[in-house]
């Protein structure tokens, strides 16, 4: 049974969803082969968002700046708790390969796409990406960074879509919930920081 959210996404945004995903499909990042290298890879490093945890945790002990590695992990965990266990279970969507439509499902067979029984949207690989990147530049503000950032995000949301796991609009709605969760996360960070300092 699709929640109201689901249905308004899927009957709303379905051109805009469908014209991006046609796009990638037609236009692969040099060949197909590559295309596929460069999703799965992308796809890997944000799996479980382990990687995402594993980077807060060694610039906490890396860092003189303590406040960054916390950033990260509290960022990251918040992002977890509001994608993961709230609003996928809330949204309902069901994958783009398991959607009634044909090309989906024709697209996901091509690219031999993994096999997802999770809800869609919120993307937790898009929403733990960002709230990463965006946690580190809350603190840091650095331009540079978050340009390449933005970049490494951007290959997250292509491998997302290539592979015919989420929607574009799961993609956005996750980096939008990463960006929220890096600032509770950071916010939290400032306060932990000065009590551990007393």
């Amino acid at each position: 049974m699709l929640s109201f959210v689901s249905n308004f996404l899927n009957v709303n945004f379905y051109s805009f969803d469908y014209n991006i995903i046609k796009f990638l499909h037609e236009n692969y990042i040099i060949n197909f082969e590559f295309s596929k290298i460069v999703a799965n890879l992308f796809s890997l490093l944000g799996e479980k968002c382990i990687l995402y945890l594993l980077v807060g945790i060694i610039l906490f002990f890396m860092l003189k700046n303590k406040k960054i590695g916390i950033s990260v992990c509290l960022s990251v965990i918040i992002m977890i708790i509001l994608c993961e266990f709230i609003l996928k279970n809330a949204i309902m969507r069901v994958r783009p390969f398991l959607s009634d439509v044909v090309e989906y499902k024709k697209w996901w067979s091509i690219v031999n796409g993994p096999l997802k029984d999770s809800f869609s949207c919120p993307s937790s690989h898009c929403a733990g990406c960002a709230a990463m990147i965006f946690a580190i530049y809350f603190v840091k503000h650095s331009y540079k960074f978050l340009l390449i950032g933005i970049i490494f995000i951007v290959f997250m949301m292509y491998s997302r879509i290539f592979l015919m796991v989420h929607y574009p609009t799961d993609c956005i709605l996750g980096v939008i919930m990463g960006i929220i969760s890096a600032i509770i996360g950071t916010k939290i960070s400032k306060k932990l920081v000065k009590f551990i300092k007393k």
